[in-house]
């Protein structure tokens, strides 16, 4: 590309007739050499390497994209296709928006066989946007991209979550959820604690884990020690010293938590049974 002329060049006092002619026929070298040289504003964007700035073309049905379109974004509203242009025959460097601001989903389609970040298409949810550059044959997209969901194996988008008791692996404890959950923990007894040696809940006297004070029926100069498992039927419920008793008897089976044998007191043949069944 020449160097632009001089005002001189076309001022001058002396300036001949030819000398004019060339300064001018220099000028227009220069200009289509820095604007192109079909004389369309694309065309001087492109030669002078804007990536955008054509303006915009709305769009709210299926639409091809043509030359006339570089530059431009394409602005959609609706759920349809916008389909791009041979990009062997728009040559690398033609570039265009593809702009999604309604609710819908737009497809971008590449012509023919030709593909989109090595895809068949390419979609845009709502409020997205891409810059599709054709390159060697094919195209190239900045922006527009949809990210994958994240999971323990592959990276990609989080959903947050307040919950304390979700089992997902897909979403992400907030820090109010953090704390809940160590504030939970923190109530709790700790790794120290042991249990006091009494039950906490009443749950009768005849289901199974319930304690009773007992004395054994049946059995000739029987012993019953620690562990011993005797029938309910065997056993009448009694006070700790055996001074009192039930005539009916128990039902179910039963483990002895202590000892007692058949003769003496009557409180030697009394001791705690606990219902396993």
């Amino acid at each position: 590309m020449p160097a632009i002329p001089s005002i001189a060049s076309f001022t001058g006092p002396s300036v001949t007739e030819g000398e004019f002619k060339t300064a001018l026929s220099n000028l227009h070298l220069f200009l289509t050499g820095l604007l192109g040289t079909d004389g369309t504003q694309a065309g001087a964007q492109a030669a002078m390497g804007a990536l955008l700035g054509a303006g915009s073309a709305t769009k709210t049905a299926a639409y091809t994209v043509d030359f006339t379109d570089r530059g431009k974004v394409i602005a959609c509203d609706g759920s349809f296709t916008v389909t791009l242009p041979d990009a062997s025959a728009v040559g690398s460097g033609f570039a265009v928006a593809v702009a999604n601001y309604g609710t819908g989903t737009v497809t971008v389609d590449p012509f023919s066989t030709q593909t989109i970040d090595g895809a068949t298409t390419k979609t845009l949810g709502a409020n997205t946007m891409l810059v599709a550059c054709a390159v060697a044959g094919e195209w190239l997209t900045v922006g527009g991209m949809t990210l994958p969901t994240a999971s323990t194996s592959a990276e990609g988008i989080v959903q947050l979550s307040t919950s304390v008791s979700s089992t997902s692996t897909t979403q992400a404890a907030t820090p109010s959820a953090v704390k809940e959950a160590y504030d939970l923990a923190a109530g709790k007894a700790a790794a120290s604690h042991t249990h006091s040696q009494y039950l906490d809940t009443d749950i009768g006297h005849d289901v199974v884990g319930a304690l009773c004070f007992a004395y054994r029926t049946t059995g000739a100069g029987w012993v019953v020690l620690p562990g011993t498992t005797v029938a309910g039927a065997d056993l009448r419920p009694c006070s700790a010293d055996g001074s009192a008793y039930s005539m009916a008897s128990l039902s179910g089976t039963w483990r002895s938590l202590g000892y007692a044998a058949s003769g003496g007191s009557a409180s030697a043949r009394v001791t705690l049974y606990q219902r396993i069944s």
